[in-house]
């Protein structure tokens, strides 16, 4: 439902990132709305105005956007520059603590 009425309506309004860089952050926002994490809004304009509308091909260059860490830059590199780079989702890094935290004890 949320994809339905939400998500492919923001990519109808900004199918580029250009159009991310180009419109106004309240624009953005609107658009966002329902999709919740408004920081990840701000985030991805702010990326889009910093790189003006074009991603850059490297990891080190993608992680110096705003919001941009080095999981989501090498997710990144990986899917849109077919990068053979490890992607770490954030639970998997928890458990992954928290079970050697377990066997350090």
């Amino acid at each position: 439902m949320v994809l339905e009425r939400f998500y492919f309506h923001f990519l109808e309004r900004f199918p580029t990132l250009m159009d991310v860089a180009t419109s106004e952050l309240n624009d953005v926002l609107k658009k966002w709305e329902w999709l919740g994490y408004y920081t990840r809004a701000r985030n991805l304009h702010n990326a889009a105005r910093q790189c003006k509308g074009v991603l850059p091909t490297n990891v080190h260059d993608i992680m110096q956007l705003s919001g941009i860490g080095r999981s989501s830059a090498h997710a990144i590199a990986a899917f849109a520059y077919r990068e053979p780079l490890p992607i770490l989702d954030a639970n998997v890094k928890r458990i992954l603590h928290r079970y050697y935290a377990l066997i350090k004890r």
